[in-house]
């Protein structure tokens, strides 16, 4: 049995691990490319599938800032295995096949700290507080910064009342009549700034439909984004046809001097519908800002698209209500519709993300949750691993087995969208 170790001797190894996991870190460019043979630059991220190295975009590293080398496999769940590390965790998996202490002591003579003295240590240590608390104010001052310009990009935009945003949502909302009035969360500007279009100076600005993402107190935490395509859309008489915008991004395959074929993923852009790019299209859609804090559990933002028969906001919900969740903004509001045709009128709120769902907050008098469930959740494993560790989210929180309740589209269809459009002949 081994030596235990005084508390000063682990406090100079726990330092001389912080100091191995920051000099790895940066060398994050150089380690990534190393390892993850998939991997591709995307901004200040690395993308990759996963540990495994193939291409993707479920895996992603940070290249830069205070995070610089922490990456994320957002195919797992919060709390599972490989779901989340460091450089160094990178390098015991890929190089050290999991055995951490052999890839301690090589990496004590590869980093030159094998012989390092107690002084070193102690030094070690006080620099690494002194960048874990910069870190911290740095992530808060970049957090409170984006924070500021998601509501001044909402709070600058105006009502969708007889613009594009309108248009979209009475494409996406077949019957939409039955909402009587859109919801105030929901603006439009035609000058939004995108994240995927950035890279293109003539691009100032793209048309976008808006929406609040609320927290707890009612704040404003972000700004939800559906860029839009106008070009049906008529500003004269303010009619057409308004779909969202379509991104690609381009795929090809290369075959190295051995017969391997390796597929290679461009940088998105947007499709040209007259010289089409081959690649994985989606509707883009993005959120600036923080809206969910995986150090305050169960506080997640929401949207709020509709408040039911007492027009409450949800933290002055009536005691026993049971509040219910989307995924996203559309399958939202046509499950309202379908409530209202019903004769009910419950509260209504997207929840942004799927990720979020298991965050997305619900007030202490609430008498439960109730998702509005697709069937991505049910045919996707990595949709329906999510679902399930949202509902089991809810129920530890509350320690309650029924406080969590799901609603699901008719048998056949994908989502309450999908059912909407058939009942209204636009499938």
């Amino acid at each position: 049995m081994g030596r235990e170790l005084t508390a000063e001797q682990q406090a100079a190894r726990a330092a001389e691990l912080v100091e191995i996991r920051r000099r790895l870190n940066d060398r994050v460019d150089e380690l990534v490319p190393m390892y993850l043979t998939g991997a591709r630059r995307a901004g200040r991220f690395w993308e990759v599938g996963s540990l495994e190295g193939e291409p993707g975009q479920s895996m992603k590293i940070n290249r830069d800032g205070p995070r610089q080398g922490y990456w994320t496999a957002f195919k797992l769940q919060p709390g599972e295995h490989g779901r989340s590390g460091q450089m160094l965790d990178l390098v015991v998996a890929k190089k050290y096949g999991g055995n951490f202490g052999e890839a301690i002591k090589a990496l004590r003579q590869s980093l030159g700290l094998a012989n390092v003295s107690d002084a070193d240590r102690a030094r070690f240590a006080r620099e690494a507080e002194a960048r874990a608390a910069q870190a911290k104010a740095d992530t808060s001052a970049a957090a409170q910064k984006k924070r500021s310009r998601a509501q001044a990009l909402w709070h600058g935009a105006v009502p969708i009342h007889g613009t594009p945003a309108e248009a979209y949502l009475q494409f996406r909302v077949p019957s939409w009549r039955a909402l009587g009035a859109w919801p105030g969360a929901l603006r439009y500007r035609p000058d939004v700034g995108c994240p995927v279009r950035s890279s293109y100076p003539q691009w100032q600005g793209y048309p976008a439909m808006l929406a609040a993402v609320f927290g707890p107190e009612g704040d404003i935490l972000a700004c939800h984004r559906t860029y839009l395509d106008i070009s049906g859309w008529d500003h004269a008489t303010r009619t057409g046809r308004v779909v969202q915008h379509k991104i690609v991004r381009p795929e090809w395959e290369e075959v190295d001097d051995f017969g391997g074929v390796r597929l290679i993923r461009g940088e998105p852009q947007i499709q040209d519908t007259a010289d089409p790019v081959p690649g994985r299209m989606k509707s883009h859609k993005a959120t600036l800002g923080q809206y969910h804090d995986a150090e305050s559990a169960g506080r997640g933002g929401y949207i709020p698209l509709r408040k039911g028969f007492g027009g409450r906001r949800l933290k002055d919900i009536p005691p026993g209500t049971v509040p219910l969740f989307a995924e996203g903004i559309e399958d939202a509001l046509n499950y309202a519709v379908r409530a209202i045709e019903q004769g009910r009128d419950p509260w209504i709120g997207a929840a942004v993300s799927l990720s979020n769902m298991a965050n997305v907050w619900v007030p202490p008098q609430a008498a439960g949750v109730c998702f509005i469930a697709d069937r991505d959740a049910a045919d996707n494993e990595a949709a329906a691993a999510s679902f399930e560790a949202a509902v089991a989210a809810h129920q530890a929180r509350r320690n309650d087995p029924d406080f969590v309740r799901a609603v699901w589209p008719s048998p056949g269809f994908k989502d309450f969208s999908d059912e909407a459009f058939a009942k209204a002949g636009m499938a």
